[in-house]
């Protein structure tokens, strides 16, 4: 852009296209991504609309998914400025106002997000304040046995995991905690978890203990690990999403680190032919993405309004055949 000031200037204008292609650009400086999610100049330059936009943008971002590795910079500044990134990413959880529309947006940026960052002060304190209100139990009751979270846990859920992730971290950190998605994060950063700590969480929490067990990356780095995914973990799950997750999470990490597989041919969660398999299996196959799930909600709506106009034609045509009749 040649200066700061035309760089703002653009943000200040910028069409949700634009903001989309920009935010995605796996090239955007680190100096940049910083100043933006530590709510500095770009942010404020940006429409309020368009800004939560763009943190769902960085989610898809590559530049974010891999942790920082000194085997990628030169140098320890380089290192250490690759981190800022991160830093500002996870103290969104401190520095925005909780709300349904900013943590949906913050969720989808903190869900893929390495837990890269040793400044954390504020965040276990602040976690507690993304919460839905009283009224919404029931929903998230919902969403939980379905194994997934609502907007406000995935929240907190990611506090929590980078919160146990940390090398100091006590290793039963949130394990025993009565907040289900701080237990998720929890199951996600676990170290070497052994067959009686997986059986465990798997009995307390079913279908979303399965999913964020899945997402531990500890438990993918070698066969005897993988093996208690699929023999404790997947077989035996109620609904599609552990297998939505794990079909993604093996096509990530054999394409990030094929050494950790050895060559050895994609595994399968059971042996059951593609024709007795759900159509959500053969879908997360083709593109696991988070926007399949509201693509289905959206189709089931308009099946249900068509039944509802064949069932108002099929009134009218007899209304019409009896005013014949007589």
């Amino acid at each position: 852009f040649g200066s700061e000031e035309a760089l703002l200037s653009y943000l200040t204008t910028v069409s949700p296209d634009e903001r989309a292609i920009m935010f995605s650009n796996p090239s955007l400086d680190e100096s940049f991504l910083e100043a933006f999610l530590a709510l500095g100049k770009p942010w404020e330059a940006m429409e309020p609309e368009q800004r939560l936009s763009a943190l769902d943008n960085l989610a898809t971002n590559e530049k974010l998914h891999r942790k920082r590795s000194m085997a990628d910079h030169d140098d320890g500044w380089n290192w250490y400025m690759a981190g800022k990134p991160f830093e500002a990413a996870w103290s969104l959880i401190v520095n925005l106002d909780p709300s349904v529309e900013t943590a949906k947006h913050v969720g989808a940026l903190l869900r893929e997000l390495p837990a890269d960052s040793y400044k954390t002060e504020g965040i276990a304190e602040a976690i507690d304040g993304w919460r839905t209100g009283a009224g919404e139990a029931a929903k998230e009751a919902e969403y939980n046995a379905k194994g997934r979270l609502s907007k406000f846990q995935e929240v907190r859920q990611a506090g929590a995991r980078l919160l146990a992730s940390r090398h100091d971290a006590e290793p039963s950190l949130y394990l025993d905690s009565d907040d289900i998605a701080l237990r998720c994060g929890a199951y996600e950063a676990m170290r070497k978890p052994d067959a009686a700590a997986i059986e465990a969480a798997v009995k307390r929490d079913g279908e979303l203990a399965r999913v964020h067990l899945i997402r531990n990356e500890g438990l993918w780095r070698n066969e005897k690990t993988r093996d208690l995914l699929l023999d404790l973990v997947l077989r035996g799950s109620e609904t599609d999403e552990p297998r939505w997750e794990f079909n993604r999470r093996e096509r990530h990490y054999r394409k990030e680190f094929p050494a950790w597989f050895g060559g050895d041919d994609c595994s399968e969660p059971d042996e059951r032919p593609i024709g007795d398999s759900s159509i959500a299996d053969v879908v997360a196959g083709l593109a696991a993405a988070p926007a399949l799930r509201s693509i289905h909600d959206r189709l089931a709506a308009v099946e249900k309004t068509q039944q509802i106009l064949i069932w108002m034609d099929g009134v009218a045509l007899i209304a019409l055949a009896v005013h014949a009749w007589r």
